[in-house]
């Protein structure tokens, strides 16, 4: 977006994210609305607080990030990324978004979070008290060999369930592949719960 309408002028980014039902008409109002403010307020770009957080990331856990946000997107899913939580807590993933979450009214068995480590380690006891709203989690991993009976005995406990890559599932035993899903399986997960919310419950 540019400030003013010259080649020199600063420029500001920003990022629209648009519902299923939206109208071209809509789309127009959003766009004219994020370029007025850009333009008449003291604002130089819309995403810098996400860019900023992001860039804290590890890069594996970075490029881990992206995929994912990539992922969803191109399947029109809806979520938010490091929405805001009790205490202040950034879950990775939150579905369908923020405001969801933060509405009494909004059915807890539709709300969903992924939190996401190339490594589970010890580190995932801090995924249980991300989303408190939300009582089974769900945690996305890709190191082969990572995942012990023990381990996946204390992720039981915490309700946290285990996300991977086919391929990753597929070199544990099966107790493990049991206990565990694919990320496409999620996904298929997380568009039945989007496709049979009440339209009503639809926050944009």
């Amino acid at each position: 977006v540019k400030k003013q309408f010259n080649e020199q002028s600063e420029e500001a980014l920003a990022f629209l994210k648009f519902a299923p039902d939206s109208t071209l008409e809509s789309i127009r109002a959003q766009i004219y609305k994020e370029i007025t403010t850009f333009r008449t307020e003291d604002k130089t770009d819309n995403s810098t607080d996400g860019m900023a957080m992001l860039l804290k990331f590890p890069r594996i856990i970075l490029k881990l990030i992206m995929k994912i946000l990539f992922f969803l997107d191109a399947r029109g899913i809806e979520y938010e990324a490091q929405a805001k939580t009790e205490n202040g807590k950034k879950p990775d993933f939150l579905f369908p978004s923020q405001a969801a979450y933060e509405d009494p009214a909004f059915p807890e068995e539709q709300l969903r979070m992924l939190a996401s480590k190339t490594s589970i380690k010890d580190r995932f006891r801090q995924v249980a008290d991300e989303a408190n709203r939300i009582r089974d989690k769900h945690l996305f991993t890709l190191t082969p060999g990572d995942v012990t009976h023990p381990k996946l005995t204390q992720l039981d406990e915490l309700h946290i369930h285990l996300v991977m890559p086919k391929v990753v599932k597929e070199s544990y035993d099966d107790l493990i592949q049991g206990e565990t899903m694919t990320f496409s399986r999620f996904i298929e997960e997380i568009q039945g719960l989007q496709a049979d919310r009440p339209q009503s419950l639809t926050l944009l």
